[in-house]
């Protein structure tokens, strides 16, 4: 102890100012500092996306500050310094302060370290992302929106690194609740910061809300899935596979539903206008649903978060609603669904944003409507559900668009989805017939450019591929005995009188026109082919002077009356078929079937495939493709009842050929 203690005063003055003259702490090495500075960035950048997931903080929070001060938005801006730590704290209180009744106690944390300092005098220059800082300030802003800009100091005590956020404002009736967040995996995550993804297009997902609460009053109409998200239901229900035929009480339900659904898309249509956010359209959707007492059936449909689908632009369907501003020479989709007295309907038009759309976007919205009204035209009892597509996509072919091939049509009724599936595209193998009872909907989506499509991160945002405009048209439908009812147009007449059943022409007492038979075989049993023709035969020579007129694409099967006996069958017809070698080969197959002693069966081609019901003129064979054929029927006596047949006809001897006496086509 006498050796450790000072020998003098001076000594002991020496010791005990050591440790002031100590050595300064040793900076920080380049790795060390490098790994700072992008700590800062990240507490910076979740700060900020932790105030923008609010839109209601400039009007609420951030004006006030401004009025202080004397500024306004457009001349100051807000600035936040502080070390790391301090940032990373205000984040994680402003984001899970679940007791805070109001915007401004949520963030009062903040606002007491905010300050409020002119754009001239914003950024320092010595910090680090000034420029950064410095290109946001000159930037044009939205009109309304403010400047924040987070400056992070290190602990070196002298760098500061710079960021900044634009914050817009969102002044809505119920902009309070919050956080606005991004949606990612089928709307199972969520996001403070926008996904990374190779976008096609100009279009980029915004923020989006948190799921609206339905009143008591829809408690009737709240489907399964409404708390869990998963339509358990429909899933085990046996319309899955077979589609359900409606009893009168139940297609009254279904006509209800869809003038509800139609009362809901002309107000969302009445809200369709530059600057206003798809977030608000859905705003007016939902109420406009409970207000009648039904349930938004995208609600929770499979996580699905918001009340209606909106398709902007490339968007192909099922867009989310978010907080983007609609532009002037967007184009818009909505898509509604809702649920009344059990039963669902749907339906969605696509709109013309503003008075700056370009022309080819208005041809694609017109090509997409006619598209669906030609679709319609077609609907019937007897007719197939596969040539929907084909009548779709001809005149999307000829309009010089293309049919998306991802999504079809559906049953509807007790359930979202059921049978049958309804393709738009040609050449699809969907199965059935429509039948007196059927209730569907067909909603061709048209693209621009590519028929394919691409998902979003967040699982249900479809575009297309090469990021060009697609619009859409839906409509539900409900077979009758005497056609079709466009619903939800309960006005609206059938498009065409449906030839179901088959007006057969009687040429004698008991016997049926062999053209009849022929025209509801032949009709229905080709894959591919010119859609929107007709198919007629020639009249009988002898007997009422009758004809019968069959659109391609009506039948599936033979009607009944072909299971009649095939001796009935007394007089000659023509038919002249388009539409290839596969219809030809059916209506040979037809031709086997009648008994040896009746004739024989003779076939051409012709390259232009003209129509016999058209020209009224034989069709004359020619060297190309197959575009038509020609079956002619011959009398038991020799004698033929074509004399206008072309003279390279080639029959083959009575007798000869497979099982019925018919060889087969020389094409």
């Amino acid at each position: 102890l006498t050796a450790a203690m000072p020998d003098s005063a001076e000594d002991g003055a020496t010791s005990a100012e050591a440790p002031a003259a100590a050595a300064p702490p040793p900076r920080p090495s380049q790795a060390e500092l490098q790994k700072e500075i992008q700590g800062a960035e990240r507490a910076a950048r979740q700060l900020a996306l932790v105030v923008a997931a609010w839109p209601r903080f400039v009007p609420a929070v951030a004006a006030p500050l401004f009025a202080a001060k004397g500024a306004t938005p457009a001349d100051a801006a807000l600035v936040l310094r502080g070390a790391t730590k301090l940032m990373q704290t205000l984040a994680l209180i402003c984001h899970n302060n679940s007791k805070a009744s109001s915007i401004e106690e949520r963030f009062k944390p903040l606002v007491q370290r905010l300050t409020v300092a002119p754009l001239a005098e914003v950024p320092d220059p010595a910090w680090a992302g000034a420029d950064e800082v410095r290109e946001a300030v000159a930037a044009a802003r939205p009109e309304g929106s403010a400047l924040l800009v987070v400056a992070v100091e290190l602990s070196d005590g002298e760098t500061v690194q710079a960021s900044c956020e634009v914050l817009r404002p969102l002044d809505l009736p119920d902009a309070d609740r919050g956080p606005w967040m991004y949606c990612l995996q089928d709307g199972r995550s969520w996001a403070l910061g926008p996904p990374g993804f190779a976008w096609t297009g100009d279009l980029r997902p915004g923020r989006v809300s948190p799921r609206r609460t339905v009143p008591a009053s829809c408690a009737p109409n709240v489907p399964d899935y409404a708390e869990n998200g998963i339509p358990e239901a429909e899933q085990s229900s046996e319309h899955q596979r077979t589609p359900p035929v409606l009893t009168p009480a139940e297609a009254a339900k279904a006509r209800r539903v869809a003038k509800l659904g139609r009362e809901i898309l002309d107000a969302a249509h009445r809200a369709v206008r530059p600057g206003v956010t798809t977030e608000e359209i859905d705003r007016v959707v939902h109420e406009a649903t409970v207000a009648a007492g039904a349930y938004p059936a995208p609600l929770n449909y499979r996580s699905f978060p918001k009340s209606v689908c909106t398709s902007v632009n490339e968007v192909v369907c099922h867009g989310i609603p978010d907080d983007r501003p609609l532009r002037d020479g967007d184009i818009v989709n909505v898509d509604v669904t809702a649920i009344l007295d059990g039963f669902y309907g749907d339906l969605n038009e696509t709109f013309l944003v503003g008075d700056r759309v370009p022309k080819e976007a208005k041809e694609l919205v017109k090509c997409a409507h006619d598209c669906l009204e030609k679709a319609i035209a077609l609907c019937g009892p007897g007719a197939r559900y596969r040539d929907v597509g084909d009548v779709v996509a001809a005149h999307a072919k000829r309009c010089g668009f293309a049919v998306d091939r991802t999504y079809c049509g559906h049953g509807i009724g007790e359930f979202f989805h059921h049978a049958p599936s309804i393709p738009h595209y040609a050449g699809n193998k969907a199965k059935g017939l429509m039948k007196p009872g059927h209730c569907f909907t067909i909603e061709p989506m048209i693209n621009m450019g590519s028929w394919r499509d691409r998902l979003w991160p967040d699982g249900w945002t479809s575009v297309t591929a090469d990021g060009k405009p697609s619009a859409q048209f839906e409509h539900m439908l409900l077979i009758t005995e005497t056609g079709v009812e466009v619903r939800p147009n309960p006005q609206r007449p059938p498009q065409r009188p449906q030839p179901h059943p088959l007006p057969l022409p009687v040429c004698g007492p008991g016997a049926h026109c062999a053209a009849a038979h022929l025209a509801a075989a032949v009709v229905g049993g080709g894959r591919r082919g010119r859609a929107g023709r007709d198919i007629a035969p020639r009249r009988c020579r002898t007997g009422p002077q009758a004809r019968v007129a069959v659109t391609r694409g009506t039948w599936n099967h033979p009607p009944p009356a072909l299971a009649r006996p095939f001796e009935q069958v007394r007089r000659h017809a023509r038919l002249v078929v388009r539409g290839g070698l596969a219809r030809h080969r059916v209506a040979l197959r037809l031709l086997r079937a009648v008994p040896r002693s009746r004739g024989e069966a003779e076939t051409v081609s012709d390259r232009k495939g003209v129509s016999a019901h058209a020209s009224r003129r034989s069709v004359r064979p020619r060297s190309g493709r197959a575009g038509a054929a020609s079956l002619s029927w011959r009398h038991p006596d020799g004698r033929t009842r074509n004399r206008r047949s072309p003279a390279r006809h080639r029959a083959a001897p009575p007798g000869t050929g497979p099982a019925g006496g018919f060889d087969k086509c020389g094409l």
